[in-house]
């Protein structure tokens, strides 16, 4: 009975379990939540006492729209009576709902109101759907309705049930697993990557594997191999079926430009902090590290400004006449107050020389804000920073002096953090620089 959403959430990595998310304007609303699970939770009778803030297609059982959704899997749930679409799937077209497995629900007797229709399933925006066997039975719109931009729907036997029974056509399919090991477990461009599911097979079990690696490529098997050409983050993902039941995993793919790292990978004597926080510890993670040889991690106490310095000698000597782009991965986590004007644009990266020359690059956006990171996964993730020294595409670029005409690069600097004081810990891994592809 809440005026507006039973249970809301803008979180990963969440699974809800037998849950009564009923008589409100929405029963879960889960926009931005990737990575989640509802199962056998009951959701019902919303926008029937409460019906706040309609979207375009009014108001629903099961929302997760506005924000991304991506890896979802929504299996076992009794899903009734509710004014509006039983389950409503929607983000940017540029940007769409991606990944989700649908089975095993009850979805039944959703009513239309006025312009807002009753659909068992409302779909828009969204790629690569499984459905396994639902039952719909009574609802008022479409059992699923498709509006525009869907794409790879995938139906498994018996994916639409009208049956009136209460019994579960899929009790007596064997149930799936999804489990893949990655060999090397760190990825670097041009080098063969092997994805191996055989992990997921029960025995005598006849299994579908599909893979979007996430640059486009999509592959079947059991056991596959990859080369990625590209630096960067992909979003990638597998789903397993056996015909009638199906199961979904994940990776974020994290994918290094060289094996010529420089800084992060440096004894942490060889780095300097600085700010106006109350403290600074500088450490070595090896358990958080995409690279394999870990990270450097800087917690500060609460404070807003920070300064981050290599080497301390201050004689880099590294040569850059024949490498111009560079890259570094960050992560970072602040407790502060964002910059909800999107004023404060860092980390502002600078390449010394010396002391009277230097070249300084500073982001076009906020990044340690978060408030425009380019996919949902930076919330909590790495980000990618990469950019080339002579035209900085994204970032403003000022040169003092000479800048860096004798192609040597003496000192890095970074200053980082927020607007508002906060305590965080900021990680950085496999900065190097490349040659332009």
């Amino acid at each position: 009975y809440a005026n507006n959403n039973a249970i809301e959430a803008w979180a990963d990595g969440n699974t809800y379990v037998r849950n009564k998310a009923n008589y409100s304007s929405y029963g879960f609303w889960l926009g931005g939540s990737d990575n989640t699970v509802l199962r056998e939770n009951e959701i019902a009778y919303n926008g029937t006492v409460f019906h706040n803030a309609p979207e375009a297609f009014g108001n629903a059982g099961i929302s997760i729209v506005n924000a991304s959704g991506s890896h979802v899997l929504i299996e076992d749930n009794y899903i009734h009576d509710n004014n509006g679409p039983g389950i409503a799937i929607r983000y940017k077209k540029e940007y769409p709902s991606y990944h989700w497995v649908i089975q095993g629900n009850r979805i039944e007797n959703n009513k239309s109101v006025g312009k807002y229709k009753g659909h068992g399933i409302y779909v828009k925006n969204a790629r690569w759907i499984t459905f396994g066997c639902n039952k719909f039975l009574g609802n008022e719109g479409e059992k699923i309705y498709f509006d525009e931009n869907t794409s790879d729907m995938i139906f498994l036997s018996n994916s639409i049930n009208n049956s009136s029974s209460h019994e579960n056509p899929e009790v007596n399919s064997q149930k799936v697993k999804a489990v893949f090991e990655t060999v090397p477990q760190y990825i670097f461009v041009n080098e063969k990557i092997t994805f191996d599911v055989s992990a997921s097979k029960n025995s005598n079990e006849k299994l579908c594997y599909r893979w979007d690696l996430g640059d486009g490529i999509f592959k079947t098997g059991e056991k596959i191999e990859h080369i990625y050409e590209n630096p960067g983050f992909y979003r990638m993902g597998l789903t397993v079926d056996n015909g009638v039941k199906a199961a979904l995993a994940f990776k974020n793919i994290y994918v290094i430009p060289s094996h010529r790292i420089f800084g992060t990978n440096d004894d942490i004597n060889m780095w300097k902090v600085s700010g106006n926080s109350e403290y600074y510890e500088i450490s070595r993670d090896i358990t958080c590290t995409i690279s394999g040889y870990g990270s450097i991690c800087i917690k500060a106490g609460a404070g807003s400004e920070h300064e981050l310095a290599y080497p301390v000698s201050e004689r880099l000597l590294l040569d850059i006449e024949n490498n111009k782009v560079f890259s570094v991965f960050i992560k970072y986590v602040t407790d502060a107050e964002p910059d909800w004007k999107r004023n404060n644009h860092k980390p502002i990266i600078t390449f010394y020389d010396d002391d009277n020359n230097y070249v300084q690059f500073i982001p076009k956006f906020t990044i340690t804000e978060k408030l425009d990171i380019k996919n949902n996964e930076e919330k909590d993730n790495w980000i990618f920073i990469s950019f080339d020294i002579e035209n900085p595409d994204g970032f403003e670029k000022k040169v003092v002096g000479q800048g860096l005409n004798k192609g040597i690069i003496n000192r890095v600097h970074f200053n980082y953090g927020n607007l508002n004081p906060g305590i965080s810990t900021l990680w950085m891994d496999a900065m190097c620089f490349t040659c332009k592809r």
